[in-house]
């Protein structure tokens, strides 16, 4: 199956380790249509928005697809149930792929308008830095 991944599975980030053994197949961008969230240390994907979001594509086996379920806390069978639901979305240049959207409502959170987690997560650690 072919994931998109936004926020720590992409490479170099802490839970990267899960993909490792999958196949990269490349660097992508989502089509204008979500917002990305902060959830403190890592992101959410919402429908709906104006946003679009950076991250890669890895064609994952389905033992690499159990393993990134628990650690979305999702059910494939029920996707509205669990921390993360599966998602189908088409990436801008028009391939199809699934990622994963946050569940639960996160309009009280911080926006990371940039749709980027790398930038995002980078800019906060050099502000922690100067305080």
């Amino acid at each position: 199956m072919k994931v998109f991944v936004y926020g720590t599975l992409l490479s170099g980030e802490g839970n990267h380790r899960l993909l490792e053994e999958q196949t990269l197949v490349g660097p992508a961008t989502t089509k204008p249509e979500f917002t990305m969230i902060s959830l403190g240390g890592f992101p959410g994907l919402l429908e709906g928005g104006d946003t679009a979001i950076k991250g890669e594509v890895y064609e994952v086996n389905p033992e690499g697809m159990v393993r990134l379920d628990m650690l979305e806390g999702c059910d494939p069978r029920d996707p509205d149930r669990g921390m993360y639901g599966r998602l189908a979305i088409v990436l801008e240049d028009g391939r199809e792929v699934m990622t994963y959207r946050y569940n639960t409502e996160g309009h009280d959170r911080e926006p990371i308008s940039s749709g980027d987690w790398r930038a995002y997560s980078s800019s906060r650690k050099e502000k922690r830095r100067y305080q």
